[in-house]
């Protein structure tokens, strides 16, 4: 029988179970400052026990972002000489690679990160590899942003965060403030069409209809919400806090990890080294044409002018 819950979907469920447990009830009137505390306190537990740099699959989708990440930032700034801003940097699985990328430039990169087990991780890597100019922070993303200088960054990396994060639009909101003139960011959205495939896989109907019908909720069960979008509304989104969409792609649109229902099609982590590469190359190839069907929207966007 096949495992209908993906890690992913068990992260959000273990996630929402916690704060269920914290809070010893299922009502969703709690105050916002206690949700947020409770849901951060649940992401730093959740998140001891799973390691972005190590997991199987976790370097496959790695090399995926840094495909399009990376040529634009040489198309960009080819001195490297600029400011990066990891936010939900985990262990440094983007952090690390792009400090790599900006050293010979005098580039730097912080990688800001609210789960304490993980950023001591992130500079235990660093330091292995002798990177002096990645530096990490245990931080909730919303008051860092909220306290960063204006003009401080050159690049946003923030993948991966928006759909477990309920304030993730506070974030969005402090991005075109915090670029500098001529910046990039990359943010990474859940995509609807994801999360419709794991619950037609788990049989949920009455959520996978919500699905279809709205773009955040309770889908996945407990007083946590989490967020889903298509590429068609992402425009608009970023549009409404000063920012433009410049390209958007999907990651990962023809596979996916343990449980996932495009691992039925094909799982990174079973593949040798060649079919991995073989397969990342046909995923970039389309990712621009088929990006609602990714696991995550990456877009770039920069200042609206």
């Amino acid at each position: 029988m096949i495992e209908p819950v993906t890690q992913t979907v068990r992260l959000a469920r273990r996630i929402a179970e916690g704060v269920a447990a914290r809070l010893n009830t299922l009502e969703r009137t709690v105050a916002p400052e206690s949700a947020r505390a409770y849901h951060n306190d649940s992401v730093r537990r959740t998140m001891n026990d799973y390691n972005m740099i190590t997991e199987p699959d976790e370097p496959y989708y790695a090399k995926q972002y840094l495909h399009f990440i990376v040529p634009e930032l040489e198309r960009r700034f080819p001195s490297r000489a600029i400011s990066v801003l990891d936010l939900g940097c985990g262990q440094g699985r983007l952090s690390l690679p792009l400090a790599r990328w900006c050293s010979q430039g005098g580039g730097q990169v912080t990688g800001v990160d609210l789960t304490p087990s993980a950023v001591a991780l992130a500079e235990q890597y660093a330091a292995t590899e002798q990177l002096r100019n990645a530096a990490f922070v245990v931080r909730d993303a919303v008051d860092y942003v909220r306290e960063a200088s204006s003009q401080s960054a050159d690049v946003v990396i923030f993948t991966e965060v928006t759909f477990f994060m309920p304030n993730y639009r506070d974030v969005l909101r402090e991005l075109s403030r915090l670029l500098k003139p001529g910046g990039i960011a990359f943010i990474a959205f859940r995509s609807q069409y994801y999360n419709l495939l794991q619950l037609v896989l788990g049989r949920n109907w009455a959520s996978a209809k919500q699905c279809i019908t709205h773009r955040e909720g309770y889908i996945f069960g407990g007083p946590i919400g989490f967020a889903w979008q298509i590429v068609e509304e992402i425009p608009s989104i970023l549009g409404s806090v000063g920012l433009r969409a410049v390209r958007q792609v999907g990651i990962g649109v023809l596979s996916g990890i343990k449980g996932d229902a495009r691992a039925l099609i094909v799982h990174p982590a079973q593949l040798s080294p060649e079919e991995q590469t073989a397969l990342n190359e046909l995923e970039c190839s389309v990712a621009e044409q088929y990006a609602n069907c990714g696991r995550y929207i990456l877009t770039l966007a920069e200042l609206k002018p």
